[in-house]
């Protein structure tokens, strides 16, 4: 009876894991995926099932991944990369971080992209050492962010030319009353 409960709850937990429409992994205390789901494989453009043992970063195709066969293993970026470092925070000391943000130089279809990232984390409590990790990329909310700041700027800057040609206009008006006014007197000879 409880070899079938057992079945029953890895069977549910596969359903949930597989139905977030976050990008999720399980992952190990070497950062290498042990499990992924659809929403992580439409992220990284790789079936879950080809990211398996293979770094996280690597799947995700960071540039700077100490698993590069074209980087260097000492790499300072992998090894300062907010990511990383939160993630190995998870193992180290069991703290859960939620929607931490970061970004990541990848590699993509037109060459090397920066992409920004919202990373969730927390330790199971299972006897094997993993993590579960949530990814989002919100590259195109801010871009979309930045473009609706530039907009902001634009508008206000039109506000600001409006109010300055209206404060020079009225003096002008006058003073175009007056010349106007000057003109049409005839002066003495």
């Amino acid at each position: 009876q409880a070899h079938e409960a057992l079945k029953r709850n890895e069977a549910e937990l596969s359903v949930i894991l597989e139905h977030i429409p976050l990008a999720t992994t399980l992952v190990d205390a070497s950062q290498r995926i042990v499990r992924a789901n659809a929403a992580m494989a439409n992220l990284t453009g790789r079936r879950p099932q080809e990211g398996e043992g293979k770094s996280l970063c690597e799947v995700i195709s960071c540039l700077h991944h100490l698993d590069n066969p074209t980087g260097s293993s000492s790499d300072h970026t992998c090894q300062t990369c907010k990511g990383r470092l939160l993630i190995s925070d998870t193992f180290d000391t069991g703290k859960a971080h939620y929607q931490e943000e970061f970004t990541l130089e990848v590699a993509g279809e037109n060459g090397a992209r920066q992409t920004d990232l919202l990373l969730s984390t927390v330790m199971l409590p299972s006897r094997q050492k993993q993590a579960l990790v949530c990814l989002e990329d919100i590259s195109e909310r801010k871009k979309a962010q930045q473009q609706l700041i530039e907009s902001d700027r634009l508008a206000s800057i039109g506000l600001l030319v409006s109010g300055v040609t209206h404060e020079v206009g009225n003096p002008l008006t006058v003073i175009m009353g007056y010349s106007d006014q000057l003109l049409s007197k005839k002066l003495p000879d």
